[in-house]
């Protein structure tokens, strides 16, 4: 799946991706001046800043170096080596880069791609389900088919002179 975020949202060729909590059937709460807005099941204004552009000066770096969707091929359990290897060297004394971010990066990763797998699931068993139905349906179909050639062979037969 390309997560090419600008790419995803024009592309009618790739599967919709629905992230729950920010679309127009959200829910609507009422704050405490008396506005209405979405309710969110997320606090995106919680996050950390400093983190976040943490992660983004190290998720710039990468990008440069393996290119901006390459994580999509590499498995989760990799990121978690990653991210354990620079956590041991931060906890070891090891100041060559910034270890932590390192580590917050592969491990933002690793649940990119562990979400998009479930995502991905959700989709696969949807399609499948759907041609499931379109098969069951041609089958009825055949059958119908089958049957008004039965019916058109025995009103041939009896309109015609004996």
């Amino acid at each position: 799946m390309n997560t090419h975020y600008s790419k995803l949202a024009a592309d009618p060729e790739e599967p919709s991706v629905v992230v729950e909590g920010v679309g127009p059937d959200c829910p609507v709460t009422e704050t405490a001046g008396g506005g209405k807005q979405s309710d969110s099941p997320y606090m995106c204004e919680a996050l950390p800043p400093l983190a976040m552009l943490a992660i983004a000066r190290v998720r710039k770096h990468g990008v440069k170096k393996y290119g901006f969707s390459n994580h999509e091929s590499v498995p989760p359990e990799k990121f978690l080596g990653h991210a354990l290897g620079h956590l041991f060297a931060y906890m070891a004394g090891d100041q060559q880069e910034d270890h932590l971010a390192h580590a917050l990066c592969d491990l933002a990763l690793m649940v990119e791609v562990v979400e998009r797998a479930k995502i991905k699931a959700k989709l696969d068993a949807a399609f499948n389900s759907r041609w499931e139905e379109v098969f069951s349906l041609k089958k009825e179909l055949a059958e119908v088919v089958r049957d008004a050639k039965e019916l058109e062979e025995l009103i041939h037969k009896g309109s015609s002179p004996t």
